[in-house]
Formats: C-alpha cells, structure tokens, sequence
C-alpha cells in the first residue's frame, strides 16, 4: 500500500474481520482503536481482562502471560476441577467480582479458601 500526503488512508479488510474489529472496539473511534492495536501487537507478552476486554503487554520475553497479570494486581480465571486457567480479570472487573462474592451472588477463590 502506497500512502501518498492526504489525511485519510483507506485499507480493505475481510467483512468477518471487519465485524470482529467492531466488536472488540465497542464505543472508541476507529483511529484510536487502530492505533492500540498496532501497539498491542507490538507487545511480545499478553493479557487481557475476559470481562471487559482490556489488554496489557509487555516487550519482557522473560514474562509470561501470568506473572505479568500479578505484578498488576489482576486475578487468574480458572475453572473448577482443571488445572489450567482460562484468562485473567483486571483489578477493576476483579473488584466486581470481589463485591459479587460478598452478597453471595457468585462462589469464588473467597468461599473456596473459607470451606
């Protein structure tokens, strides 16, 4: 793709991408989204939020996945009876769910360790 100087850019994508990239944007603009993107993928270690979809990165190769979500205070997602997890909540989703497993709404790690 050649940019000549104009303000606008136009690229074609495949209208199933299109539908997913509009899912995962939710209310940003289509710049800004496009922008974190490319940063994102730049990032060599990834996390992100299976809640509110928000993700972190690091260039740390010696990081995975998981001890970058610990050192920020996120909380790993697993399911019950199975060694693995399946994502991470960030701290603000992790608080939701903190608040949901006082009123008793939802069994947690809490309920799990008090047992």
């Amino acid at each position: 793709m050649a940019i000549k100087d104009s303000g606008k850019v136009t690229i074609t994508l495949d209208r199933t991408t299109v539908e997913k990239l509009r899912s995962e944007k939710g209310g940003m603009a289509w710049d800004a989204f496009m922008l974190d993107l490319i940063e994102w993928m730049k990032q060599g270690v990834r996390a992100r939020c299976v809640v509110c979809r928000k993700g972190v990165g690091s260039v740390d190769v010696d990081l995975s996945p998981s001890m970058l979500a610990k050192r920020l205070g996120w909380r790993e997602v697993s399911v019950r009876g199975r060694p693995d997890s399946i994502g991470f909540l960030c701290d603000k989703c992790g608080l939701e769910m903190e608040k949901m497993e006082e009123k008793g709404e939802i069994e947690g790690d809490k309920k799990k360790k008090n047992k």
